[in-house]
């Protein structure tokens, strides 16, 4: 019955949906490692701009600015680590692909992925 009918992938997977693929379900697992990273990269994106903004409005805390450059630091680094990950992750289930016609698995990057990319060039 669900043949040749498209079913969109949930982040979290309902239980009535069924993968028809182990390269789905695979892919999924990798990309739920490597989902902590940006969200760490956030954390550390927010406490930086927190510091900076104290070390504006209190300018006699130089401090502040090198600690806050720290964090921004450390915030483009484990977002690029989630990057690598995810790519890796995409990289390694297409190279395990089945070869036969018929499990023809196609992928791309979205904007999303682009916007990351270019988060991390900004943050750096």
């Amino acid at each position: 019955p669900e043949n040749g009918r498209c079913v969109a992938t949930d982040y979290f997977l309902e239980p009535e949906v069924e993968i028809t693929t182990e390269n789905t379900a695979n892919i999924l697992k990798m990309v739920r490692t490597a989902t902590p990273f940006p969200m760490v990269s956030l954390l550390f994106v927010f406490t930086a701009f927190v510091i900076s903004n104290v070390g504006h409005i209190r300018p006699q805390r130089t401090i502040l600015a090198f600690v806050s450059g720290i964090f921004f630091i450390l915030s483009g680094l484990s977002l690029v680590v989630g990057l690598v990950l995810y790519i890796s992750s995409i990289n390694d289930e297409v190279m395990n692909r089945p070869r036969e016609p018929e499990h023809y698995f196609q992928y791309r990057y979205g904007w999303s992925f682009a916007f990351a990319a270019s988060s991390f060039l900004l943050k750096e």
